[in-house]
């Protein structure tokens, strides 16, 4: 195990030990992901994407701003000749890195706040990453909504 990994990337790394050299897909969370850890799954043969935190080290820092996006727009940077970071702007800015899906994109319908249904582009790990992340992201989201802070009065 690298002796630089966080507790995140430790956990992922323990629990895909089994799957290196069978070019296995993985997609994680945002807690976990890091570029050492793409890296390092990559040159083992593990095929990961995840959701990404952008104030991680070693991300590129020349993507697009928030304001120069309009919905359906992306941008994306590669570097260590594999591993793709992605900003795609839907309602809100959404950060993908992939060690694997290159710069593929694909097209969603969409509704406009009037109604109407527009088609807009988006990058193909988005797509994966929602198809196989789903029920998980959807299970942090109704824990979310549930609070668990309680205010007390003394």
């Amino acid at each position: 195990m690298p002796k630089y990994f966080g507790l995140g990337e430790n956990v992922v790394y323990q629990m895909t030990k089994s799957l290196q050299g069978k070019y296995h897909e993985v997609y994680i969370d945002n807690y976990f992901t890091s570029v050492p850890l793409m890296e390092y799954l990559f040159s083992h043969y593990v095929m990961c994407c995840g959701t990404l935190r952008i104030d991680k080290k070693y991300l590129p820092k020349n993507l697009c701003k928030d304001e120069n996006l309009k919905r359906g727009d992306f941008d994306y940077r590669v570097f260590k000749d594999n591993i793709v970071v992605y900003k795609w702007m839907d309602n809100r800015p959404v950060h993908i890195i992939s060690n694997f899906h290159g710069t593929k994109k694909t097209e969603i319908k969409r509704k406009n706040k009037d109604g109407s249904i527009v088609m807009i582009s988006y990058p193909q790990a988005v797509k994966d990453y929602n198809t196989y992340m789903g029920g998980v992201d959807e299970a942090v989201m109704l824990c979310s909504l549930y609070g668990t802070s309680r205010k007390f009065l003394k």
